[in-house]
């Protein structure tokens, strides 16, 4: 494990790619991930950090390798704490996905993400935000709002599954907001978890989508008089249609006299 790690992270630094880790909540990881990671980071989220340790300005907070902050896990924010502090006394950034929905733990949520962009303003992190929600991107914009952090020049970026918020996606990224769009990839026994992930995603996402497009068609028939026009009148063939048919069905089975 420690091996391919270290491929998979040195590689992805090489090719200037992002590399993220996920499922890192495991009980069974929690011993190993915390004695390999901290050497790992350091040799690959370098960037930009050796100018903070130095006390001269700090550079451009940029990582490579992201870890997973689930807020629904157990001691999430003090885990995130811990792991800020070792990036700083080890001097490297820190790549940090924010995962959960910020509705089920909203105070966790929001102190993960408090936390997390006060050291991406100083320099010590980059992160990641799973935001699909509306509520959720909100809030998110509205707390970079306030840590005084541009959309051009935050080392921040929103992360949603593809297919799954495109709205909002392409919303941020009108704004000069980041917005990563993540798809499963590789044998489907491997990618199962993440492929049922995606595609209880992508249930919730196509309700919201219907409902969007419901209203975005009822906003352009109000404000072109010729297409309501034809919609009522294609409503009422329609109404007219279905009554037809609805008769020509009761009477065939009514009985024949004889």
């Amino acid at each position: 494990m420690d091996q391919r790690l270290q491929q998979l992270a040195q590689h992805a630094a090489t090719r200037g790619v992002k590399l993220l880790l996920e499922d890192l909540d495991g009980p069974h990881l929690g011993p190993v991930l915390s004695a390999l990671l901290p050497p790992l980071l350091r040799a690959v989220n370098s960037v930009g950090a050796e100018a903070l340790a130095a006390g001269r300005p700090a550079a451009p907070a940029e990582a490579r390798l992201f870890l997973p902050y689930a807020v629904g896990a157990a001691g999430a924010l003090q885990r995130l704490t811990r792991d800020l502090e070792t990036a700083q006394s080890e001097g490297y950034v820190l790549g940090a996905k924010l995962v959960g929905n910020g509705s089920d733990a909203p105070s966790t949520w929001s102190a993960c993400l408090e936390r997390l962009l006060e050291a991406a303003q100083a320099g010590r992190a980059e992160v990641m935000l799973a935001a699909a929600r509306r509520g959720e991107v909100e809030a998110a914009v509205a707390a970079l709002a306030r840590a005084g952090l541009s959309p051009e020049a935050a080392p921040v970026a929103f992360v949603q599954p593809l297919g799954v918020a495109d709205h909002l996606g392409f919303s941020l990224g009108r704004h000069g907001y980041r917005v990563y769009k993540t798809c499963p990839y590789g044998k489907a026994e491997d990618v199962r978890p993440a492929l049922l992930q995606h595609m209880q995603d992508a249930s919730w996402a196509s309700h919201e989508d219907a409902r969007l497009a419901q209203a975005e068609l009822w906003s352009r028939l109000l404000s072109d008089p010729l297409a309501a026009a034809a919609a009522r009148v294609l409503g009422a063939r329609q109404q007219r249609s279905s009554a037809g048919a609805s008769g020509g069905r009761s009477d065939a089975n009514q009985p024949m006299a004889s």
